[in-house]
């Protein structure tokens, strides 16, 4: 039996497909869940902490051979990618607020020095690849013998 997975990057998460030929195919919706469950827990062990709230913001949905997994935090992407140095200006108050110490500050605009990327998604996509095939095996032993 020959068995295929695919994992792509999208714009903010992990598409997890997985192919094999019609002769064992009800195996395959177990190893695409395996691979899932898989992607859901190293994609939140490798999202970075602050917070807490981008590694609980991971979803996983599967759709039978697919399975999307991907964090629904709306900075998701930045942190996967980082920034560039930028200029972050007032929009919708008089002024910018924030707390150094004990003083407030206040300013129409900052110069924000960018952000690293912390290529968390890239990182977990490549640990599927690894485990990959021992998933295969795992779910070809547990049900083929």
């Amino acid at each position: 039996m020959s068995l295929r997975a695919s994992v792509t990057i999208n714009r903010r998460g992990l598409t997890l497909k997985v192919v094999g030929d019609k002769t064992k195919a009800e195996v395959l919706p177990e190893v695409t869940s395996m691979l899932a469950g898989f992607a859901y827990e190293q994609l939140r062990f490798n999202a970075p902490v602050k917070t807490g709230a981008l590694r609980d913001s991971v979803t996983v949905t599967v759709m039978g051979l697919k399975a999307v997994v991907r964090p629904t935090a709306e900075y998701a992407g930045y942190v996967e990618r980082g920034t560039r140095a930028h200029i972050i200006r007032v929009r919708n108050r008089r002024a910018l607020h924030w707390r150094e110490g004990s003083q407030s500050r206040f300013a129409k605009s900052v110069n924000h020095p960018g952000a690293k990327a912390h290529e968390y998604i890239r990182q977990t996509k490549l640990e599927i690849k690894d485990q990959t095939q021992r998933i295969f095996q795992q779910v070809w032993r547990d049900n083929l013998g």
